[in-house]
C-alpha cells in the first residue's frame, strides 16, 4: 500500500471490506487482510464490513438489530479491539432473491447505532 501511494503521490487512506463470517475473516488475527503476522499491524488504514448479512442463521420474525446484535457484533468487537473499523447497520433487510427478511423500525435501528457506538477504539499507537 504504501508504494502505491508513493507512486499516486497521494496519502490515500485504504479502507478494506474484509470482516465477515467464517474463514477466518471474523478476527482481524485470523484474516488475510487483517493484521499483519510479523509486526502485528493492521495491513489496511481502517476496516468496515459491506453487509453482515447470512440467510441461514436467522430467526424467523427477529428484527434486523436482533440479528446484528447476535451474530454481526461479536466481530465487530474483535475487529474493532486492533484495528480502525467502521461497523455497517442495518435497518431492516428485504431483497429480491429470496432471502429471510429482517424486519425493523426507527426505534429498532436506534437501539443498534447505540450499540455500536460503544465498540472498542484502538490506541492509536496501536494502528
Amino acid at each position: 500500500l504504501d508504494m502505491i501511494r508513493e507512486d499516486m503521490g497521494e496519502d490515500i487512506y485504504f479502507i478494506a471490506d474484509e470482516p465477515f463470517f467464517g474463514n477466518g475473516n471474523d478476527d482481524p488475527e485470523t484474516s488475510f487482510n487483517g493484521l499483519d503476522p510479523i509486526d502485528g499491524r493492521p495491513v489496511f488504514d481502517a476496516y468496515t464490513t459491506y453487509n453482515m448479512f447470512v440467510n441461514e442463521t436467522i430467526i424467523p420474525g427477529e428484527t434486523a438489530s436482533d440479528f446484528m446484535l447476535r451474530e454481526a457484533m461479536p466481530i465487530f468487537e474483535n475487529w474493532a479491539e486492533d484495528t480502525v473499523f467502521f461497523p455497517n447497520v442495518l435497518p431492516m433487510y428485504h431483497d429480491f432473491r429470496g432471502h429471510l427478511p429482517l424486519a425493523g423500525d426507527s426505534a429498532d435501528f436506534l437501539r443498534q447505532l447505540r450499540a455500536v457506538t460503544c465498540l472498542p477504539k484502538p490506541s492509536i499507537a496501536n494502528v
